[in-house]
């Protein structure tokens, strides 16, 4: 048991020096392409709701924060 906590320390520690050595604006590129492709999967399912439902006003704004929980509820799930 004690030989798997050192190495779950070591991987952390090797996962936190490498972590420093991310460059910022690649990932503020991903992280602005990640969130653009969020939006526009919400606007998809807001098209989709209008047309399910054309007796009704869907807005955009509710449609894209239940999205956005429901990708953050999938993403915890597994845990």
């Amino acid at each position: 048991m004690a030989g798997y906590l050192a190495q779950l320390r070591d991987a952390a520690t090797a996962y936190g020096d490498r972590l420093g050595d991310t460059r910022l604006l690649p990932l503020a590129i991903a992280l602005a392409l990640h969130l653009a492709s969020l939006l526009v999967r919400s606007g998809v399912w807001c098209g989709i709701l209008r047309a399910a439902f054309p007796e009704r006003e869907v807005e955009m704004r509710p449609t894209v924060w239940a999205y956005l929980a429901g990708v953050g509820a999938n993403a915890l799930a597994p845990f």
